[in-house]
């Protein structure tokens, strides 16, 4: 059993950030991406001293005027970082990053443009725009998408990934070299929407989920599997048992995904559709390609709260689970469709090979919004504990969960951490 504060025995079963994930907003132009002057001061303002550690954070923020992304270069993740919008890159509509860690470049997707940009850092912690790359010749319109969309293979090939299809593209050359499409995952009638690709030794596995016209989760998942050396796309199966979107990677490969967190609630207040999506967590071992027929977790059965799911990678081979807490916010057929966005989900610690043995609440993590954004930058796994209603995060150093320290501070909803130099 693992220990992370009280135990939770096993149990009978406004805000508008979930938005983001659904309808990719939009970005200007990039041509332009600060004043005359050149990017404003990143993170707290200073220049990073040469040979000093330097990250990125991406993320978004919300305004009445629409979504946008930002880009901030700090010196460090821990708590004495506060990052303010002022002093970061804003990209209007949103934005998606990517970078190898500690290569001084990074490559940011914008939205209202089908074009991804290069910057690149130089000695002294500035960045500037070496490069940009359209994606209007294969028939986008914009470069966005909040799951992780540009997978960066080597120096010479890189996909941007969306369900309309993968463009494959040169980040030292910024030059496009080909595309080719997913229609493999298309459905009638259903919207296909793809969560976080994941590597998994010569391929990468890109999950779809899918939504009817009434914006309902339908019981549906399936995988695409690109071989990244000869491009071949190859599918798993249709599952109908549920609709996936949160992954967790156990130590021996093995991938599991996850219901998103509100799943529960719109089932029980009607808002699930029909059939409705059950809340679940599921299992694609390691090379495999299909799911594992024997292998179904309800993550409402592992916590005490009534209503459970998401998934985050954990560290000593656990994984999190978000469970809402109604102490904090009771629900009822009003409020039920915003709680996604309320700070009211706590984290639970479980283990994905023996989860008949339950979930423990961790402490040490305050409770958030039921987006359970995990990031490894430097080697140190972070959760991004997001409060919608602050329009703020921290991010919250996991090496220790029992011991959980909050790191840096941030505007919005962090997407992305990871050390650029």
């Amino acid at each position: 059993m693992n220990s992370f504060g009280r135990k939770r025995p096993r149990a009978a079963a406004g805000l508008a950030i979930p938005l983001l994930f659904i309808t990719l907003l939009g970005c200007d132009d990039p041509s332009s991406p600060a004043d005359d002057g050149g990017p404003p001061p990143m993170g707290d303002g200073g220049s990073a001293e040469p040979d000093d550690s330097l990250f990125a954070i991406c993320g978004a923020i919300f305004s009445p005027d629409g979504p946008s992304g930002y880009l901030a270069l700090v010196p460090s993740l821990d708590a004495t970082t506060s990052v303010d919008v002022e002093n970061t890159i804003v990209f209007p509509g949103g934005a998606a990053c990517a970078a190898v860690e500690r290569s001084g470049t990074i490559f940011v997707g914008l939205a209202e443009s089908p074009v991804i940009q290069r910057w690149e850092i130089d000695d002294e912690g500035n960045p500037s725009l070496t490069g940009q790359v359209s994606l209007a010749g294969e028939g986008f319109a914009s470069a966005f998408r909040s799951r992780n969309p540009i997978q960066i293979l080597s120096d010479s090939k890189a996909y941007f990934v969306s369900n309309e299809g993968v463009v494959v593209w040169n980040p030292s050359e910024m030059v496009i070299e080909g595309s080719f499409p997913l229609a493999g995952l298309n459905a009638p009638d259903l919207t296909t929407a793809l969560s976080f690709p994941l590597r998994d030794g010569d391929r990468l596995v890109i999950p779809a989920w899918y939504r009817r016209a009434d914006r309902s989760l339908a019981p549906r998942t399936q995988f695409a599997f690109i071989d990244v050396n000869t491009d071949e796309v190859t599918y798993s199966p249709v599952d109908t048992r549920c609709s996936v979107d949160w992954p967790a990677v156990a130590d021996n490969g093995d991938m599991y995904f996850a219901s998103p967190a509100d799943q529960g609630i719109n089932a029980a207040f009607g808002f699930a559709g029909d059939p409705a999506a059950p809340p679940c967590v599921v299992r694609l071992p390691a090379g495999a390609t299909a799911l594992d027929p024997a292998f179904f977790l309800d993550p409402q059965e592992l916590v005490e709260p009534n209503y459970a799911g998401a998934l985050a990678d954990g560290v000593e081979a656990l994984a999190f689970t978000l469970g809402y807490d109604e102490s904090i916010r009771p629900l009822d057929e009003s409020t039920a469709l915003e709680a996604i966005g309320v700070p009211a989900w706590r984290y639970y610690g479980f283990s994905l090979a023996e989860p008949a043995g339950g979930a423990t609440l961790v402490d040490a993590l305050p409770a958030g919004a039921g987006l359970p954004w995990f990031n490894t930058a430097d080697g140190v796994p972070y959760v991004f504990n997001v409060n919608a209603e602050t329009g703020r995060a921290t991010l919250f150093d996991i090496s220790d969960p029992r011991a959980a320290q909050a790191a840096a501070n941030v505007p919005g909803l962090p997407l992305q951490a990871i050390r650029v130099m």
